[in-house]
């Protein structure tokens, strides 16, 4: 990033002076539609969802930092967002801008200490047989490098960009300033609880020593799953700032072509996928926190493999107890027991007011079951459920 990226002044006026013009247009908008009508409001409202959107695109392009991070969390809010201010935004969950080698070059030997340029006959502490100079991945924070150890092993080097930690407190508090605003305008609650989880996430995923010690945990948790695999760290490599792994093959879990093309059969997936899910919500309290289709791949032996451990989240028995409740109750299509189950686990409170919120809610929530859980066109649609024959004692089992 060049000086000016990095300067703080001119990454507040960049943040504030768009979301100025952005709040803007959609104020106009709104006393437009008030003066001309709701069919007025909906016949303009895309145009300026992807207007919107494009500016967004830009700007986070160019300031790039955690804003990157940002533009993916905001690709993805499907129940939040209209698809077309979300659409422009996708190509941040997997094009993110990778940083040219000799950066991660740099950062690589600061870590470990070595120099990867010295000849392998006449450094005997070199840690690379080879290393790929360009990167198989790219993210918002970091991005992966293949290369091939002097034992011959092949393995994942993950290497975190050089200008995050010079921006990223500065980021996370224009977020929070923005994010707070924006709920003062249009008066959304529960925006500050929202810009609280994104700075912790965030931060979790900002130490990548933090994130082998989740990938142990993970392990730990799963290792009786035959059809899960989470690659092995190697720890001696590993640093707040560069995160050594096993190489794993295997292509996205929304590649169907490929996947079609091994002879998986895509509905058993489906159903090992919510299996999962449902484990490691439900009975373990421990799980992948951002389980986006590049964070899980599925290889040729049809196995599942789960990368991307910088963020993961557990639930306290209470919590666990309840949402066995709401998914039981959910199978029953028994409003009252959804009610009850929501109320234990403290979503809402006693009384009549809350019992019609919660009963309004349960529409909602199976609209969302049965339209909304889907993954990049890897859709549970396509898997036949009947709630009124489903064994969710199954699954509480596993």
């Amino acid at each position: 990033m060049t000086k000016k990226q990095l300067s703080p002044g001119w990454r507040s006026r960049k943040v504030y002076w768009n979301t100025f013009v952005i709040s803007m247009d959609y104020a106009w908008l709104l006393l437009k539609g008030k003066i001309f009508g709701s069919s007025y409001f909906e016949k303009h409202s895309t145009k300026v969802h992807v207007r919107s959107a494009q500016r967004l695109q830009r700007v986070f392009m160019e300031l790039q930092g955690l804003f990157i991070k940002i533009g993916q969390l905001i690709s993805i809010l499907s129940t939040f967002l209209p698809e077309e201010f979300r659409k422009p935004l996708e190509d941040f969950q997997d094009n993110a801008p990778a940083r040219p080698y000799e950066e991660i070059q740099k950062t690589i030997e600061e870590e470990l200490g070595i120099s990867l340029d010295t000849a392998p006959e006449a450094s005997s502490g070199q840690v690379f047989a080879q290393i790929s100079k360009q990167p198989i991945a790219s993210a918002s924070i970091g991005q992966v490098h293949k290369a091939t150890l002097k034992t011959g092993e092949e393995v994942a080097v993950k290497v975190q960009h050089r200008h995050i930690p010079l921006v990223a407190d500065v980021d996370l508090r224009l977020f929070e300033n923005v994010n707070s605003l924006v709920a003062r305008i249009f008066k959304i609650k529960g925006m500050k609880e929202v810009a609280g989880e994104v700075r912790a996430m965030i931060l979790e995923e900002l130490d990548y020593a933090q994130e082998a010690e989740n990938m142990r945990l993970m392990r730990e948790s799963l290792k009786d799953e035959e059809r899960v695999v989470i690659p092995d760290t190697f720890d001696e490599y590993c640093t707040p700032r560069l995160l050594v792994s096993k190489f794993c093959k295997g292509v996205k879990i929304n590649d169907l072509r490929q996947i079609e093309a091994w002879g998986i059969d895509r509905d058993e997936l489906a159903k090992d996928v919510l299996e999962l899910s449902c484990k490691m919500v439900l009975k373990d309290g421990l799980y992948h926190a951002d389980p986006h289709p590049g964070n899980v791949l599925i290889n040729e032996q049809g196995e599942m493999v789960w990368l991307d451990f910088g963020a993961i989240a557990t639930l306290n028995p209470r919590m666990k107890a309840g949402m066995a409740k709401l998914f039981e109750a959910l199978a029953r299509q028994d409003s009252e027991e959804i009610v009850e189950a929501l109320k234990f686990m403290g979503f809402v409170s006693r009384g009549d007011d809350a019992t019609k919120f919660a009963e309004k809610a349960l529409d909602q929530l199976q609209d969302f079951v049965q339209s909304e859980i889907k993954m990049e066109g890897f859709n549970f649609n396509e898997i036949e459920f009947d709630p009124t024959t489903a064994d969710f004692s199954k699954i509480m089992s596993i």
